[in-house]
């Protein structure tokens, strides 16, 4: 069971390819293994968490429109790495929350939205890490409180 940032790139409305080489850029400055047969890498912070990425496509093999990071933990410096793997693929950020926003880095990619998304979700243009982190954060604590109370640790 994880808490999941999906990372998704569109373009007037629809999925559009996002930027594999920024993407592999940011992934190349970190201590990672992987792909397995999956397209799934295990990322590690400098802080020590370790976080599933989910990259079908990075390879080139297919379209690479979208990834995900799969958390059992939150810091900082796990936030920063979804910052800049968004960035840099120019995607947006959707978690599973309560919340029901999508995080974006301009109010201009906000026009290239799913009309049926911005139904959906609110769109909150960050500017940094930090405010992303501050936006996970709180969904992130609900979701640990859930896993505990289904997954009580003995």
């Amino acid at each position: 069971m994880s808490f999941d940032a999906f990372l998704q790139r569109f373009a007037d409305g629809e999925r559009a390819e996002a930027n594999r080489a920024g993407v592999m850029a940011v992934l190349d400055r970190t201590d990672h293994r992987g792909p397995d047969e999956f397209g799934f890498f295990i990322v590690k912070t400098s802080d020590g968490h370790e976080v599933e990425f989910s990259a079908s496509g990075l390879d080139g093999s297919e379209p690479f429109e979208s990834c995900a990071f799969h958390l059992r933990g939150l810091s900082q410096r796990v936030s920063n790495l979804i910052y800049s793997v968004a960035e840099s693929g120019e995607m947006v950020i959707l978690h599973s929350s309560e919340d029901a926003v999508v995080y974006v880095f301009t109010d201009e990619t906000i026009v290239h939205l799913p009309a049926d998304l911005t139904d959906s979700f609110t769109p909150v243009v960050i500017r940094s890490p930090a405010e992303l982190h501050a936006g996970l954060a709180g969904g992130f604590d609900g979701w640990s409180n859930y896993r505990d109370r289904v997954f009580p640790r003995k």
